[in-house]
């Protein structure tokens, strides 16, 4: 596109789905950001709320709609309003309306990559039936594993209803999950159901990340930083999914065609939290020192401790981690005080590196920074200015 826009008459434009979600809050900013670079639209707003119902749009004059079309009846009535409209949404198949979201499929192999490269040899799939987004994600994930010789379990339920009891998906989910063999890696169609994961483990004695690890999608932060543990989840480049929408939507009011394909933006990041932070393994006595190094290693932890508490040999020990962990069973103590450094400073940024050595384990400052740098190729100072910028 050029910088002008394709129109020198203010274009009239609403925006037709809820905002404050944080996905759809990025989506926002990239519609406005292409609106303030390209175009200077005129929003059209809800005297009550942020954004306004497809159904008002009827009898409305203006020139162009970003939408969510999230029901048949959306879709009849997008193809019914005589005004250019871009659709976001992808919980059905939005059949011959320009669409611009997130690609689904590309999530679902993100996840089953994670989870393969975490040890993983069992995996489940927590979803929803007659929902276009989660059957995709479930094709992605599913089709990856399977390329890599592995099958996966699938969940699928339906979404909220009042023909149900409130409790009728989590007696459904709490029934698949005491029949999978653990360890096993799930994903969820998005963070709730993630976080439903997780809340039932606990229920279960069920371990997260151990027994279980699970990934959400959306990054949803209140969701994914509130759970115990905290939830991995895939972060959507919403922003480009907002600026992509605008600039189709820009071009369609100024009478240009569109391919009727949607445009899937692929952008997307793993963000790995404590739900997904182990490596599987079938060995009791290897899973029972990995939960003891995760849960004791900001104590003074050492290999002779770890060989007492097992009642094993130092040598079946040393073996055993390098053949399925390929590490020591000191670097992996190392290795997870770093972890739980990061995450001491990701909690408190401006915490006094003494008091990160004492609640990580560390002996002081000085082996705190020798660790962390060996470990991670930055110093904690360095670490700790990255994050800040």
């Amino acid at each position: 596109m050029n910088d002008e826009c394709s129109s020198d008459t203010p274009r009239h434009v609403a925006l037709a789905f809820q905002m404050g979600v944080p996905h759809q809050e990025r989506i926002t900013c990239g519609i406005l950001d292409y609106s303030r670079i390209h175009c200077s639209w005129n929003f059209l707003f809800s005297p009550d709320a942020s954004s306004v119902p497809l159904e008002s749009l009827t009898a409305w004059v203006g020139d162009g709609i970003i939408a969510m079309l999230e029901t048949p009846d959306h879709i009849k009535l997008a193809h019914a309003l005589k005004v250019p409209l871009v659709n976001l949404a992808s919980s059905i198949q939005a059949v011959g309306v320009p669409t611009v979201t997130v690609d689904n499929h590309h999530a679902g192999r993100m996840a089953a990559r994670h989870l393969i490269d975490r040890g993983f040899r069992r995996f489940g799939f927590y979803g929803m039936r007659d929902v276009w987004y989660s059957r995709e994600r479930c094709r992605g994930f599913s089709g990856a594993l399977q390329g890599a010789g592995f099958s996966c379990e699938v969940c699928e339920s339906d979404g909220v209803s009042t023909r149900y009891p409130w409790d009728w998906n989590r007696q459904q989910l709490e029934t698949w999950l005491t029949g999978l063999q653990t360890p096993v890696g799930i994903l969820a169609a998005h963070d709730y159901r993630a976080r439903m994961v997780i809340e039932l483990c606990g229920r279960l004695d069920l371990n997260v990340p151990n027994d279980i690890s699970i990934i959400g999608i959306d990054d949803d932060p209140i969701v994914c930083e509130h759970s115990n543990p905290a939830l991995t989840s895939i972060r959507q480049d919403g922003y480009q999914v907002g600026f992509r929408a605008a600039e189709m939507l820009d071009r369609l009011m100024s009478g240009q065609a569109i391919e009727q394909p949607p445009r899937h933006i692929s952008g997307m990041t793993l963000i790995e939290r404590e739900s997904t932070r182990t490596i599987a393994v079938d060995d009791p006595l290897l899973r029972k020192a990995i939960e003891w190094i995760e849960h004791r290693a900001d104590q003074h932890l050492d290999v002779a401790s770890l060989v007492s508490k097992l009642a094993v040999s130092r040598r079946w020990l040393e073996r055993a981690f390098r053949k399925h962990l390929h590490c020591t069973p000191h670097e992996r103590i190392c290795e997870t005080r770093v972890e739980h450094a990061k995450i001491a400073l990701s909690v408190v940024p401006r915490l006094k590196l003494f008091e990160v050595a004492e609640r990580c384990g560390f002996s002081d400052v000085r082996r705190l920074n020798v660790v962390f740098e060996r470990t991670t190729g930055q110093s904690i100072g360095e670490y700790r200015t990255a994050q800040e910028d």
